[in-house]
């Protein structure tokens, strides 16, 4: 009930987050949105932006999620071997499921060193 007495139909759990948070959570799930599709959409090939870019684009991939579920809250002891886990299997299936892509042990490096970065930067979010 509200403090006019009527009752609140539908009050989730969403909308009693302060907004701050809630934001926080709608840029992990967008951020992990990306992750999937990025990895999965067909390769456009051509010539690098710079050298390296798809290390620095993988590096990007897995450490927003990684930094954002740690602001969010979720248990370090759980989320990162989570992250760490999927940039293993992202890899796996790269190569098993999709004809324009393959499985590379440096990616998925790239990968850890993203979710390293967001250890780090989480550490500093959750020092202070």
């Amino acid at each position: 009930m509200d403090n006019r007495g009527t009752a609140r139909i539908g009050a989730s759990a969403a909308s009693r987050m302060p907004l701050p948070r809630l934001l926080v959570w709608v840029a992990l799930i967008a951020s992990l949105v990306v992750n999937v599709v990025l990895l999965f959409m067909p390769s456009r090939g051509g010539e690098p932006l710079f050298p390296y870019d798809d290390k620095v684009i993988h590096c990007v991939l897995f450490g927003v999620p990684a930094y954002l579920g740690l602001r969010a809250g979720l248990k370090p002891a759980v989320w990162l071997p989570a992250m760490a886990g999927w940039a293993v299997l992202s890899e796996i299936l790269q190569a098993r499921l999709t004809a324009t892509r393959s499985g590379s042990v440096w990616d998925c490096c790239a990968d850890l060193v993203g979710i390293g970065i967001a250890v780090l930067l989480g550490a500093g979010f959750r020092a202070r």
